[in-house]
């Protein structure tokens, strides 16, 4: 039989973990995602020799028999290892392959890690308003005004640039604060009216990022800052406590500006109106800053909002109601004056003092005088022309000095003023006048009427101790009379006021005749025996200008008397009288008729009359004779042959 001839063929099989090709070196693994967002969990790859791959998958490599994953990166969805160090291609969230397109990235070291970058992702942050120079979180540095996580965070207030309330009643307003762009918490009006119609609100509230804001990431779509609300509060208080309902006025925008305005008139109508004493009216104003940043997130295709955690800002304002004006201590007897100068005084430059004043609920403010001429208004003064008034002075100002320029009836009207406008006033009378005179008249007299008219008043006839003098218009102040500078002061019109009611010139007439205030009188007897005397005493008839001096003298005696005649600035004249008394008539003695020396002869016809002369010896030892004078009639018919005044000290002939 035929044997043939058999033949054996063998080739070399590289053999891998005992498997061999198409089913060695490939495993199943944690699956590597590609950008593509393919997914692979095989390992792939050929055995070219046992226990050695190659041509394993991306993102795979030879690991002895097996191909396997490359060496694990956190975050990393996509590793490649050539050199058996993994070096990560495609990190976790990476959906641009960009700066702000991935949530973790691999350019910061090369691939050797996936770090985790500023993005949309809740467990990063956003970053914004801020940058990420390196990409990942640690290197977020917010904008300059922001803080927080995500910079979100707002870190400065809204600013109130102007904001004022004003109450408003028929023309009247009361603001606060005074300046509308002064912020001042907590500041106080006080107000001196008590009834109000309206108050007009208004404020303007503002916020803009501080510094430029960076450029935004890819997944922030859009970025909003400003005023998110903004309203005002009023309330009422009365002892503290509330009273009623407070009124509120809301001023957001549906938007967010970085500047709003807001206003509103509120009727108070709510109230009554009508205010009583130390009652509030609080005003509040209030804004809040805020906005929101808009995001994309891009893996899941949504657009998302992150708001702003903004600040607020309130600022407190108060009206209160001060009613009652100041007052002064006197009221409760104290022995201080509302106000105290000179009242008479012959010196241009006089000082003011004022103690014992207070307010009690808003506390003085300020005081302020005004200086006014006096003018005679038929018989009494009024104030005439202001010809001075002070600035505002310091509540602690406890005295000034003022000017007046020409003599004169002056009033100063003082005013202590409270917080609110109140004010109390004080009244003072002055009379300057520097130059001041009194003078005699000549067209009266001054004399003693109890004495002899037939003798020009010169001589005390009769037998009397009573002796009336008499002085009827003879002193007179020219100016005080004519000016009517003593004349009482017409009511102020406000019936409140502190008047001058005390001191030397009041409101009140000063007493006087033709601007005299006093009259003195002083008397001294003389003669050859000195009699009695008295020194100057004032009259205390001032209106019926006359004494009556009870003074006993004898014949012969002569009374000196002197009238002083005083003005209200203690200036005189005096005016001076002389009286002797004589109550005995002359003595005439030894009366005859003589012819040549023969003496006391009697005479027989009309003839030897004629060649006759008549003698006599006349004499009076109290004052002296002051006339003689002779008549020779016929005592049965009074037929009067011859008559003659002659010299106390001559003859007569006949």
């Amino acid at each position: 039989m035929y044997m043939g001839e058999i033949y054996i063929c063998l080739r070399q099989i590289a053999i891998c973990a005992g498997k061999t090709n198409p089913y060695a070196c490939s495993i199943t693994q944690n699956p590597v995602v590609y950008r593509n967002k393919t997914v692979q969990t095989k390992s792939g790859g050929k055995c070219i020799r046992p226990d050695v791959c190659t041509d394993c998958h991306d993102g795979f490599h030879s690991v002895g028999p097996h191909c396997k994953k490359c060496p694990h990166i956190d975050h990393c969805n996509h590793a490649r290892c050539p050199h058996g160090e993994s070096e990560c291609v495609f990190c976790d969230g990476d959906v641009t392959n960009e700066v702000g397109g991935r949530a973790y990235t691999h350019k910061k070291d090369n691939g050797r890690s996936c770090q985790k970058a500023c993005s949309w992702r809740p467990d990063s942050t956003l970053c914004y308003p801020g940058t990420c120079p390196e990409e990942v979180v640690t290197s977020c540095t917010c904008d300059q005004g922001f803080s927080g996580h995500h910079c979100t965070t707002i870190d400065s207030q809204p600013t109130i640039t102007i904001n004022q309330a004003k109450l408003m009643q028929s023309g009247d307003i009361a603001v606060v604060p005074d300046d509308p762009n002064e912020k001042k918490n907590g500041t106080i009006k006080w107000v001196g009216a008590e009834e109000w119609g309206t108050i007009d609100c208004s404020f303007t509230a503002t916020y803009k990022a501080e510094g430029n804001l960076t450029a935004k990431p890819l997944y922030v779509t859009n970025f909003t800052h400003g005023i998110t609300s903004s309203y005002f509060e009023l309330q009422l208080l009365r002892r503290g406590f509330k009273v009623g309902n407070s009124l509120t006025y809301n001023c957001s925008s549906t938007s967010t500006p970085t500047t709003l305005d807001c206003s509103h008139t509120q009727d108070l109508r709510t109230w009554g109106r009508r205010f009583g004493h130390n009652d509030t009216i609080s005003f509040k104003i209030h804004a809040s800053n805020g906005g929101h940043v808009t995001y994309r997130n891009p893996e899941e295709k949504t657009t998302n909002e992150k708001s702003l955690a903004g600040k607020d800002i309130m600022y407190m304002y108060y009206f209160r109601f001060d009613l009652v004006p100041p007052t002064h201590c006197v009221v409760d007897d104290c022995e201080l004056d509302p106000l105290n100068t000179s009242d008479i005084t012959r010196n241009s430059t006089l000082r003011l003092d004022w103690h014992g004043w207070s307010d009690e609920l808003s506390g003085l403010e300020k005081y302020q005088y005004e200086l006014y001429t006096l003018k005679k208004t038929h018989e009494t003064l009024t104030e005439g022309e202001k010809v001075d008034n002070s600035t505002d002075l310091s509540p602690n100002t406890t005295s000034m000095h003022i000017t007046m320029k020409e003599p004169g009836a002056y009033s100063v009207i003082f005013s202590a003023f409270d917080q609110a406008g109140n004010f109390k006033t004080a009244r003072r009378i002055i009379l300057f006048d520097d130059v001041s005179k009194v003078s005699k008249q000549n067209t009266t007299v001054l004399r003693m009427v109890t004495a002899s008219s037939a003798a020009g008043y010169r001589f005390l006839t009769s037998e009397t101790s009573q002796l009336e003098v008499q002085w009827k218009d003879k002193f007179i102040n020219t100016r005080h009379h004519t000016n009517k500078w003593l004349n009482a002061v017409s009511p102020y019109a406000d019936p409140n006021i502190f008047d001058d009611n005390s001191g030397e010139r009041t409101t009140s007439l000063v007493p006087n005749v033709n601007g005299i205030v006093r009259f003195e009188i002083a008397y001294l007897v003389s003669g050859v025996s000195p009699g009695p005397s008295q020194n100057f005493t004032p009259v205390t008839s001032l209106q019926r200008q006359r004494a009556i001096l009870t003074v006993d003298m004898s014949d012969g005696q002569q009374i000196t008397i002197t009238v002083r005649a005083y003005d209200v600035m203690n200036m005189y004249a005096e005016e001076e009288i002389n009286v002797t008394k004589d109550t005995s008539p002359p003595r005439v003695e030894n009366l005859w008729l003589t012819r040549s020396d023969i003496l006391n002869i009697s005479v027989h016809n009309l003839k030897e009359l004629s060649e006759m002369t008549i003698e006599w010896d006349a004499y009076d030892y109290d004052t002296g004779l002051e006339s003689v004078s002779w008549r020779l009639f016929d005592s049965s018919t009074d037929i009067v042959h011859g008559q003659e005044y002659v010299s106390p000290q001559g003859d007569a002939k006949v």
